[in-house]
């Protein structure tokens, strides 16, 4: 996760798709660690799941990726979409609906404790 943001450096549209993975992480620590943070819970994890959707569509043809980590540089072009993409990107759309349920409950609370108070 902290590599892919080296290829931020590249300015290639597909890279800043990495950036989904620490946005989504982010959304996920402030519901899980209950955070009073509901707001940026919500567009962060936004955020995730819109820069994972942009994927397909940043010439998915022009990325390579390294096969060979045993001293040759062998790269092969990213053919096809498959069902890695899919979860990865499942798990974006899971972190951002965590995020509007975190969102609604939240406010729904503080609605309610605020017709509680005016009574």
């Amino acid at each position: 996760m902290f590599t892919g943001l080296f290829g931020l450096l590249t300015f290639e549209p597909g890279n800043w798709c990495w950036c989904a993975n620490p946005f989504a992480l982010l959304t996920l620590c402030i519901i899980v660690l209950n955070l009073r943070r509901p707001g940026t819970a919500l567009v962060c994890g936004v955020i995730a799941l819109l820069l994972a959707l942009v994927f397909p569509f940043a010439h998915v043809s022009d990325f390579q990726f390294v096969t060979d980590y045993a001293g040759e540089d062998q790269h092969m072009p990213i053919v096809s979409l498959g069902l890695a993409y899919w979860l990865w990107l499942g798990s974006m759309a899971c972190a951002c609906a965590a995020a509007v349920v975190s969102f609604t409950r939240r406010r729904s609370r503080s609605v309610s404790s605020v017709e509680l108070r005016s009574r």
